[in-house]
Order: structure tokens, then sequence, then C-alpha cells
């Protein structure tokens, strides 16, 4: 539905463009038709999405509420069917600060989480420096055991060859 929707505006943008000023002045009460059905597409989503609770939902819900209701105004003024004026610059206004508080709290959130993952992080690092020392410090002993026993052996090495010499001297 929404492809079509960027086709159905692609071509009356195409017609607007495109055609001689006298035809396309025909085309705005078919296009706010159109147009109508999307907002309430959109409209119908967006109240999904608040019912299930989505981040933002409301928040977004809410600008697209005002900026529906300014682009009706327009579309109802356009076609003389009420005496106010343009306001769909507002709602647009209105629209864009509410995606912005809405990105805005995103980009917090997202500030929040790396600062708790980078705690668990520089947490699950001292660990492993910890778990590295003490394996270190082991392999250290173990080394160090290895060359004492080397060093015996060598000791007894060379009392086993004084003994040979001595058995060979009586021989």
């Amino acid at each position: 539905l929404v492809r079509c929707l960027y086709i159905i505006t692609g071509l009356f943008s195409a017609i607007v463009l495109f055609t001689p000023v006298h035809f396309f002045t025909y085309t705005p009460l078919i296009y706010q038709v159109i147009l109508a059905f999307g907002a309430i597409y959109a409209f119908i989503a967006l109240v999904k999405a608040s019912i299930n609770n989505e981040e933002n939902a409301i928040i977004i819900l809410a600008g697209y509420v005002v900026f529906f209701a300014l682009l009706a105004n327009d579309m109802l003024y356009y076609n003389k069917i009420i005496n106010t004026s343009f306001l769909m610059h507002y709602g647009l206004f209105i629209l864009a600060v509410s995606q912005s508080i809405v990105l805005s709290r995103k980009i917090s959130t997202s500030f929040n989480e790396v600062e708790v993952l980078s705690s668990e992080l520089e947490k699950h690092n001292q660990r492993l420096e910890q778990t590295i020392w003490e394996r270190t410090k082991e392999i250290q002993e173990q080394k160090e055991e290895i060359e004492q026993q080397a060093e015996n052996l060598r000791e007894v090495n060379t009392e086993l060859k004084s003994l040979t010499e001595f058995k060979e001297n009586l021989t």
C-alpha cells in the first residue's frame, strides 16, 4: 500500500511538472482524496503501534494527529469549504518537533546503554586481568619448581658422573 502511494504521488508530481496548467489544476481534488486515505492508513498504523506500547509511538502519533488535522484544514480551505487560512506549515513544524523528540530520546537511551556496556566491559577486563595475573603467577611458580628440579638433577647427574668415574678408576 505504501509503495502504491509512492507511485501515485510520483504520477501526480509528473502530471504537475509535464502538463499544461489548465489540465493539472483539476488534479488536486483527486490527489487530496488519495492523500486522505494515506493519512488514515498512517493514523491506523500509529494507533496500533501505540496500543502495542511501541517505543515513542504516542509522541509520533501526537505529531501526526496535529499534522493531519492541519492538513485537513488546508484541504478544506483550498476547496473553499471553510474560511480559515493555510496552516500546514505549523503542522510540519509540530511533526518535525515530535520526531526530534523521538530522535533525542533514542540517542539518550543509546548513550545510556553505551555507558552500561562500557562499565560491564571494564568489569570483565578487570576480571580477565586478575585471571591472567593469577595464571602468570602459577606459571612462574611452576617454572621456578622445574628449574629447581633441573638443578637437583644436575647435582645428581654430577654425583653419578663422579661415582661412575670413581668406579672406573677402581677397576
